[in-house]
């Protein structure tokens, strides 16, 4: 009796453990944060719009809310359940008021996801905000050589893990494509220019995470390099780069008659970023990119063009279902 009795306290014990263990699960973000995350996850807060991004792909009916909710163009094209996600403030942003703090509380988030660029700063920011709000806060790397494995351990955290491993595995094969094509040496990359703004003169630097689909392709970003991810430029500076494919934010930067149109030689192709529900080269800067990736390596790759742009539809179609709306770049 009493062997069964101690029997039966060590399995209570064990119990207790176990429970304790799965309520705490802990986390290590990509800045090897150890995060402490609840034992079920219901409600997700992204810190800022590359997080709208990942989260909407991965577990859209856990969002609480978008950091850039949808314009209305893009609204149309999703299912009314997610046309009513509220904006949320930028927890990224240093502007951040006590009525902000006050709004994220009341959303009564259980996680928070910052995805992106990972430096003290923002290690410093996630620490500050997780105490502010007592809710965990992890900081998940941006690149995108990283997101198989991003996708297969938010997956997991999140309880979402077969929808993590699909993606994780639509984004693996987008890769593979991409390598299989080969990439020339630096200084024979075909060179590419970038730009945000009406006027396309908002560089964007070589080396940033807004221009690294352009570099996955195999394509040469012509802005040098340098602190910051975006520099503003002249026309004339754009023209001494000497870029043989333009790829432009904004269409009324590349209309007949633009400033860069006119001024840059013949024979230099013009391209326009129309994804939706968002663009492919960026903007914001997340999962999106791959789909740069792979239209920048059709227009590297001719010949193999079909290919790339087939497996960028597909994978739009993974990334976000029925409302992607996949459009290789073109003249």
């Amino acid at each position: 009796m009493l062997m069964r009795l101690r029997a039966l306290t060590l399995t209570i014990v064990a119990a207790l453990v176990a429970a304790a263990t799965v309520h705490a699960a802990e986390f290590t973000d990509s800045a090897g944060r150890k995060v402490n995350l609840p034992d079920k996850v219901g409600r997700l807060l992204p810190a800022g719009p590359p997080a709208d991004v990942l989260l909407y792909a991965l577990a859209p009916d856990l969002l609480v809310g978008l950091v850039e909710p949808w314009n209305d163009d893009v609204k149309q094209a999703l299912s009314q359940r997610f046309q009513a996600l509220p904006g949320v403030p930028r927890l990224t942003s240093h502007n951040l008021s006590s009525e902000d703090l006050e709004k994220l509380r009341q959303l009564k988030a259980d996680l928070v996801v910052d995805y992106g660029d990972i430096n003290p700063n923002y290690v410093a920011l996630a620490d500050r905000i997780q105490a502010s709000l007592g809710v965990p806060y992890v900081l998940i790397d941006g690149k995108l050589r990283e997101a198989p494995l991003v996708l297969r351990r938010l997956g997991e955290a999140i309880g979402r893990p077969d929808r993590g491993q699909e993606l994780a595995g639509a984004v693996q094969s987008a890769l593979a494509l991409i390598d299989g094509a080969g990439t020339a040496a630096a200084d024979q990359r075909l060179p590419f220019y970038y730009a945000r703004g009406g006027d396309g003169l908002q560089g964007v630097r070589a080396g940033s995470s807004v221009g690294e689909a352009i570099e996955l392709a195999g394509g040469r970003n012509v802005v040098p390099s340098a602190r910051g991810a975006f520099i503003g430029l002249t026309v004339a500076d754009v023209v001494q780069l000497t870029p043989r494919m333009v790829i432009v934010a904004d269409a009324a930067a590349v209309q007949p008659g633009s400033a860069l149109r006119t001024s840059l030689p013949a024979g230099t192709r013009f391209f326009v970023d129309r994804g939706a529900p968002y663009g492919i080269i960026e903007k914001p800067p997340s999962l999106n990119r791959i789909l740069g990736a792979l239209a920048v390596a059709a227009l590297i790759h001719p010949d193999r063009a079909e290919a790339f742009n087939t497996a960028a539809a597909r994978l739009a179609t993974v990334m976000f279902g029925d409302s992607a709306k996949f459009e290789s770049l073109r003249d």
